[in-house]
């Protein structure tokens, strides 16, 4: 049997009046792969829109983490300040706990160096120092922690300046303090 183009428009025109025929001409034409392709786009098309609502909601958490780095940056900084600040304080308190503890043990950190010492209230001596020191020398005087003395045979005394902040010349953490003579 020839197949004429005559009977191509009659089969065409018998399938538009058996509609019916359509769908069983397309299981005999087409392969099960290709007639799956329909429902596949559906499907692909339907986790597009899925993908791209979940992008959306990814790129608006960014948003408001990179939001809360920049606020978290800004805490740090004022934390880290802060941080700095108490540090100086903690290093002046325990300069001063230092000084307090060369008060009052000042035989047991001076002891072996020097027998009986006592620390100098500025108060008892300081119209005596005003008298045979500069003002240079006064001053280099009250920038120490403590001034000790030790009385001697015959009226003489020996005096000596302790800074445990190692500005002049020693004491620092961990260190015995320095010993400087001063009269």
């Amino acid at each position: 049997m020839v197949f004429e183009v005559r009977d191509y428009y009659d089969f065409v025109r018998l399938l538009h009046e058996h509609p019916e025929w359509q769908e069983e001409l397309r299981r005999l034409v087409l392969t099960r792969k290709i007639l799956e392709l329909p429902e596949i786009v559906r499907e692909l098309a339907e986790a597009q829109k899925r993908t791209e609502q979940r992008v959306e909601e990814l790129a608006e958490a960014q948003k408001q983490l990179a939001e809360a780095q920049k606020r978290t940056e800004e805490k740090l900084g004022v934390l880290t300040k802060r941080v700095d600040k108490l540090s100086g304080e903690v290093r002046n308190l325990r300069g001063d706990m230092l000084e307090i503890r060369y008060r009052q043990r000042a035989f047991g950190f001076f002891g072996r160096i020097v027998s009986r010492v006592r620390v100098v209230d500025w108060q008892e001596i300081w119209s005596e120092l005003e008298q045979r020191l500069t003002e240079p020398e006064l001053e280099d005087l009250l920038s120490l922690d403590i001034l000790l003395s030790r009385h001697l045979k015959a009226g003489w005394a020996a005096q000596a300046g302790v800074s445990g902040g190692g500005s002049l010349g020693g004491g620092g953490r961990g260190r015995r303090p320095a010993c400087l003579a001063a009269c």
